[in-house]
């Protein structure tokens, strides 16, 4: 195999209920047990039954976050993928699609660099199940092109429909035609990709959102609720799958209001619970936030974002929720934001929000996206044994005083905590104001002391907390800022920089939102004369966000609202720009 490095962009098209989904999923992990990493990304419109649906698979011998905005290689199940993708093909690519069903012109291909590899799907597919099948037999024919071996696909078959013996035949034998077809017909063509078997480390392929659920459950998560939302849902579904087996509960309310008060109650009543959705979702939990809040409930809050206001663009993506989380409720209240980055900080930081939760007693919430939260990809094995169980001062019954006081003034902020039916550790819990028992107060005295405290809270987690993580030298030129998602895509662009641009370049990534770490943040920005802002949404809310807190105002930004991630070239460019 050459020794040059491997960055290959698969994608496959059509419309709903022609199995684009699978087909793509199915070949990422055929490549992820060949030995190579990957990040998928799926696109389809907010419709119950058709519309265009495509999956991306971005392949590689190096660690990868992100999709390319140009691809190496088309799977057209319909003319509507060749006419909404043809141009994004890059020289030396190639077209795979039905020459019996659609009409190319193979000579306009060519002037462009495209090679047509015309594959009868419909034909092999009614011989072999139906036109369902076409997604096998592409992948077939995929496979036979990049000189993949067939035992691969295979296992992968197995593992999916292993259950189902009849259906692990049909798929192979759909698999098996297109890829001898290929074999056969194409033998002759040297496709500028080959994906032979290689060496690599123990990879799990996961989404976003299943690392999210697993650390959830790695923590000791015990209860569980969520309305279904794009693109949160399918961290209900993941859970579902797993709650016998983890003696969890997971309750499908009928709205997020239920969810969030369920979710709040359990955490009142000791377990470790979490509730998920989406920003309009998030709009409906806001007054029982500040209910949480004003008891200091632990409670781990999930917000996959989506571009808004309203509907909005509910299965698209965006950076939008920000400030709003921030701010969201009335009053003044302490709460812990997290935003992780990649597969890896969903599931470490997914677990730990629960010890956050109880040790400060207030709710965290994670702010994730659709990019992230239904992007699949591959990532280092986790490690449940990195993640310890912190409950904060949680007592025991034999640890009450006798004068219990559930809010009492403390130095850090932070109250000794019983749960009901605890004996002598009863207490009031309601959404009035209070004294250090609990009980309903208006007087200025307790007024001030409780708003005090539970400040404290928070200038305590500051201390401890730090969310600013560099990437690249210590002092460089142009420092990029980001947060959340746009970690592997600023990485992954970083990468296809010449090395006397990259050597003068770093990278602040933001995973902690709030408490906000100023004082690194700060450092780490005074070092630099050059700074570049790249943030998912319209108003630049981190800059905001940053200018709040640090007094530092960045004049250039890169800010993208159309509903789609970044890719790794639209930055690279913007940053030689820059430069």
């Amino acid at each position: 195999m050459s020794t040059e490095s491997i960055l290959f962009n698969w994608k496959i098209g059509g419309e709903a209920g022609f199995g684009v989904k699978s087909a793509g999923l199915s070949f990422s992990k055929a490549c992820a047990r060949a030995g190579y990493e990957t990040f998928d990304y799926t696109e389809y419109p907010s419709l119950i039954r058709g519309g265009h649906n495509t999956y991306q698979v971005a392949v590689s011998d190096k660690a990868v976050g992100s999709v390319s905005k140009k691809i190496d290689f088309l799977v057209a199940l319909d003319k509507a993928t060749i006419d909404n993708h043809s141009e994004e093909l890059a020289e030396g690519s190639a077209i795979i699609y039905d020459g019996e069903e659609m009409e190319l012109s193979a000579q306009e291909f060519k002037k462009k660099g495209i090679n047509l590899i015309s594959v009868p799907l419909n034909k092999f597919a009614a011989e072999n199940g139906g036109r369902i099948m076409r997604n096998a037999v592409s992948v077939g024919a995929t496979l036979a092109l990049v000189n993949m071996p067939l035992n691969i696909m295979e296992k992968v078959i197995k593992e999916i429909f292993g259950h189902k013996p009849e259906a692990v035949e049909q798929n192979m034998k759909a698999v098996e035609l297109g890829y001898n077809y290929v074999k056969e017909k194409y033998g002759d063509f040297n496709f500028k990709v080959k994906l032979e078997i290689r060496k690599n480390k123990e990879r799990v392929l996961v989404s976003g959102n299943e690392a999210l659920g697993m650390g959830a459950l790695a923590a000791g998560m015990n209860f569980f609720t969520s309305y279904p939302m794009t693109p949160a849902t399918s961290i209900m579904q993941f859970l579902a799958g797993e709650a016998v087996k983890e003696g969890v509960i997971i309750k499908h309310a009928e709205d997020e209001i239920s969810v969030v008060n369920m979710a709040l109650g359990a955490a009142h009543a000791g377990a470790r619970a979490m509730c998920t959705t989406s920003g309009g979702g998030f709009s409906l939990m806001v007054e029982s936030l500040g209910l949480c809040a004003i008891t200091e409930t632990p409670l781990v809050l999930v917000d996959v974002q989506r571009p808004g206001p309203a509907t909005g663009m509910p299965t698209w993506t965006e950076q939008g929720d920000l400030q709003f989380v921030l701010h969201s409720a009335q009053g003044e209240f302490p709460r812990i934001i997290l935003a992780p980055g990649d597969l890896e900080e969903c599931f470490y930081q997914g677990a730990e929000a629960f010890n956050l939760a109880e040790k400060y007693q207030m709710p965290v919430i994670i702010l994730s996206d659709k990019f992230l939260g239904e992007g699949t990809g591959t990532s280092p094995v986790f490690d449940a044994k990195k993640i310890s169980v912190n409950r904060g001062k949680l007592l025991k019954e034999s640890e009450i005083p006798e004068d219990y006081k559930r809010y009492k003034i403390t130095a850090d902020g932070i109250s000794e905590r019983t749960l009901p039916g605890m004996k002598n550790g009863m207490f009031l819990a309601d959404s009035y104001e209070h004294d250090e028992y609990g009980y309903s107060s208006e007087s200025a005295e307790d007024r001030v002391a409780q708003v005090d405290k539970r400040a404290r809270k928070l200038i305590t987690a500051a201390k401890e907390l730090n969310g600013a993580n560099l990437y690249g030298p210590e002092k460089a030129k142009i420092t990029l800022v980001g947060w959340g998602s746009i970690k592997r895509p600023i990485l992954d662009a970083m990468e296809l920089l010449p090395e006397e641009i990259k050597s003068q370049i770093n990278f602040l990534h933001l995973n902690i939102i709030w408490p906000f770490p100023a004082k690194q943040t700060s450092a780490i920005l005074g070092n630099s004369k050059n700074i570049l802002l790249i943030e998912n949404n319209s108003q630049a809310q981190l800059g905001q966000l940053i200018r709040q807190e640090t007094g530092i105002d960045i004049k250039e930004k890169f800010l993208k609202y159309d509903g789609r991630p970044f890719f790794p070239e639209e930055i690279a460019e913007k940053i030689k720009s820059f430069i």
